[in-house]
């Protein structure tokens, strides 16, 4: 077995408070270049597909979309045959691979501005090979002029000494804020690739919740017979809010004025397994054009606290059944000819990959929110951060006076954080239980 232990390393740092900004909420063009509208889609449809195949998982479920995707394209640029074909196809690539690593690679140019700049949204993506395999001299040009990624050497019959080195680069990378996540022993003899990608969220809300007005609130926590109490914000401020069958939208934007992250709360009389059911790439679509074309409204917003620090289990399985089977493929099926060879002359497939999106949303957005417990809450919820007066860019839009309209979030819902213009999820998930990371 040529290639025993391969794996991305997806992982990513969301934190935040949470308010309303005007020039957050603002209508954004969406770009003309029809590569990064195809990337976007592309992205779109693979995170949809993911999470078709995820959604049956008990508990809370977390990815981030568009760094997976990201780190699988220069799989797919080292894959021939149909081997490529599938990767291609589960992908949801519709423009050659090679054009959509470089579209990747300007959309991630485009989702940094609208986070910011670098400081508040990073992409790093690297390859690791064994220190005996030969690498295309062609595949290396691919790696660096499209795909922009860093290719390096290490010996991974060290498993000890593999890990160091590949935690310190997504250490180094994240600010030192993602560590820890090769493990030792995914690494031996046999090992030859390692594919790596992390992504780092750091921006901020466009304003604060007041910490001192997060309280314990009664959830309806989807594995509890009764409510359980949970450290829950609270915001009376204009934000945009669309109602579609089943389910309400309402957006709420990050300092940066661009990015934004969608709640899908199901009204009353709604399961979240049914709307999962209809999850497609059309409806969340769909979903971010409606809550981002509403008219602000003025809305008492309650929302849980909520982290996310686990690994995304059954991830290799939710590819092979997407059609990724090639590629897993340990008796010699997989065409990964463009990558190069091996010095024992064995085939070489990809035997896992791993995902990590590791997050928190919380008050102020300004660190990862700690001291969360994972039982009941009882008596006032903790808070992390002194209180804050908010802090507001710009300011916020004319509304109509009239009574605050509730969007209280006390049972499981749905959050995309994306950019709205190009549809580019960069984290989505499921809270059935805001206890739970």
């Amino acid at each position: 077995m040529n290639l025993r232990s391969a794996f991305s390393i997806v992982a990513g740092l969301a934190v935040g408070g949470l308010a309303f900004g005007a020039d957050a909420a603002g209508e954004s063009q969406p770009p003309e270049d029809p590569l990064l509208q195809a990337v976007a889609q592309s992205s779109t449809g693979f995170a949809a597909g993911l999470y078709a195949h995820l959604k049956a998982q008990p508990g809370n479920l977390f990815i981030a979309p568009f760094g997976l995707s990201q780190a699988l394209v220069p799989l797919a640029a080292g894959a021939r045959g149909t081997t490529e074909e599938e990767l291609t196809k589960v992908l949801h690539l519709t423009v050659p691979v090679l054009d959509a690593a470089d579209g990747y690679a300007a959309l991630s140019r485009r989702l940094q501005l609208a986070a910011g700049g670098e400081s508040a949204l990073s992409f790093a993506k690297a390859l690791w090979v064994q220190q005996w395999n030969t690498i295309s001299s062609d595949y290396v040009e691919v790696l660096r002029e499209h795909c922009r990624s860093e290719l390096r050497v290490i010996d991974f019959a060290d498993g000890e000494n593999a890990a160091h080195w590949i935690n310190k680069w997504v250490s180094d990378r994240t600010g030192e804020r993602i560590p820890g996540l090769a493990n030792p022993q995914s690494f031996d003899a046999g090992t030859r690739l390692v594919v790596g990608n992390a992504v780092c969220f750091r921006a901020g809300w466009a304003a604060t919740f007041d910490p001192a007005q997060t309280t314990a609130s009664p959830f309806f926590a989807a594995t509890e017979s009764e409510p359980v109490a949970v450290p829950t914000m609270r915001q009376t401020a204009p934000y945009r809010v669309a109602s579609q069958a089943g389910f309400r939208l309402l957006q709420m934007p990050y300092r940066g004025d661009r990015l934004v992250m969608v709640l899908l709360l199901p009204e009353a009389d709604a399961s979240l397994p049914q709307i999962e059911e209809g999850l497609t790439a059309e409806l969340i679509a769909e979903c971010l054009r409606n809550v981002q074309r509403a008219e602000p409204a003025r809305v008492d917003l309650s929302l849980p606290r909520f982290k996310a620090e686990r690994p995304v289990a059954q991830l290799t399985a939710a590819l092979q059944e997407m059609g990724a089977r090639l590629v897993f493929d340990p008796n010699g099926a997989a065409d990964m000819s463009g990558f190069g060879t091996n010095f024992d002359g064995e085939t070489i497939h990809l035997s896992a990959v791993d995902h990590l999106a590791k997050f928190a949303v919380d008050e102020t957005g300004a660190e990862p929110v700690a001291g969360v417990g994972a039982g009941p809450v009882s008596g006032p919820a903790p808070v992390a951060a002194p209180a804050a007066a908010p802090v507001v860019e710009g300011a916020a839009p004319a509304v109509p006076a009239q009574p605050a309209v509730a969007f209280t979030v006390d049972r499981p819902f749905l959050f995309f954080i994306c950019d709205p213009a190009t549809g580019s999820l960069l984290f989505m998930g499921r809270v059935v239980d805001p206890r739970v990371g």
